[in-house]
């Protein structure tokens, strides 16, 4: 699947404050080094981020459904399965650095690490260590390969109940409604007839790349053996100010504002109206033979008085 055979789909997501916790377990500190594979299991299965999809046997490898679609075409490809099994490493990787950052201190300090880097650098090694063991032959590289699928998030008991149906039905019914009143919003907005409040307008300040320049990007661009593209820092940062959103908000209060989240007061974050921000994410998925980038934009709100403007689109 090698070539560049890439073309681009476009993903505006708003969202309203979600936060996540890692789970945690008591966790013996062997080193990674002595004794494998036993300690670095003991290691690698603690802290858990529900974001990608822990591989069952390969506790140091997370999928996704995007990789996850590539299973059949990397059985007989090497370079291809290469390819793939660094990108799952680099999902789990990005995942605990999550966890890891997410570990209250004394915890840390139970695992007779310092702290979160001295963490995440074991992690790092212990997964190098696992993987040349688990991986060394063919056999173990099918389980891998047959271990990659991602469930849904269904229960079965459900399912056979007839439950999932049922709760279709109200859902429905809100989701029609939620979609008339967005849609008399834009039909309000277009006619110069604001909701309540002040509309603010938020545009981004960089002057965006043209349409040739865009097309130039993609011309370039090589992909990599599962026809993935490969931006360079600079086009990946010319992708998002070319297709950056304009937000215009009706605003009569500060549930109408976004920001970054931060540490308050409170147990939890909370958003800062005083920087809007908007946070960009470079994504993938699969069109048929197509690999198509996605840029995700997000933005964070304190609170939304109406349930319709917490509905993301998700491509």
């Amino acid at each position: 699947m090698a070539g560049n055979r890439s073309v681009y789909s476009i993903l505006i997501t708003v969202t309203l404050l979600l936060t996540g916790r890692a789970t945690t377990e008591p966790s013996r500190t062997e080193d990674c080094t002595n004794g494998l594979p036993a300690s670095t299991r003991r290691w690698i299965a603690r802290a858990r981020d529900a974001g990608s999809y822990r591989i069952p046997g390969f506790p140091y490898l997370r999928a996704d459904r995007f990789l996850a679609s590539f299973r059949k075409e990397i059985r007989d490809d090497p370079a291809a399965f290469g390819v793939w099994l660094d990108r799952l490493k680099r999902l789990d990787g990005t995942a605990r650095s999550y966890e890891v950052r997410n570990l209250p201190r004394h915890f840390l300090a139970s695992l007779a690490v310092p702290d979160s880097s001295a963490a995440i650098a074991k992690t790092k090694a212990c997964t190098a260590a696992l993987s040349q063991q688990d991986l060394a032959k063919p056999s173990q590289r099918e389980a891998l390969v047959a271990q990659v699928e991602v469930p849904d998030d269904y229960v079965e008991r459900n399912r056979i109940l007839g439950l999932y149906p049922l709760a279709t039905l109200p859902f429905s019914i809100g989701v029609t409604r939620c979609q008339n009143e967005t849609a008399a919003m834009f039909r309000r907005a277009a006619a110069g007839d604001a909701e309540d409040g002040t509309v603010v307008r938020y545009e981004p300040g960089a002057k965006p790349a043209g349409a040739p320049q865009i097309r130039a990007i993609f011309a370039r661009t090589p992909a990599d053996h599962l026809g993935i593209p490969q931006f360079s820092t600079e086009d990946h940062e010319r992708l998002f100010q070319a297709f950056a959103p304009i937000f215009e908000i009706s605003t009569s209060g500060e549930y109408d504002r976004f920001g970054p989240m931060a540490w308050g007061s409170g147990p939890t974050p909370e958003v800062d109206v005083t920087r809007p921000t908007v946070f960009r994410r470079l994504a993938f998925t699969r069109y048929g033979k197509w690999v198509l980038a996605q840029l995700v934009y997000t933005i964070w709100f304190p609170e939304r008085r109406s349930i319709c403007w917490g509905v993301s689109s998700t491509g």
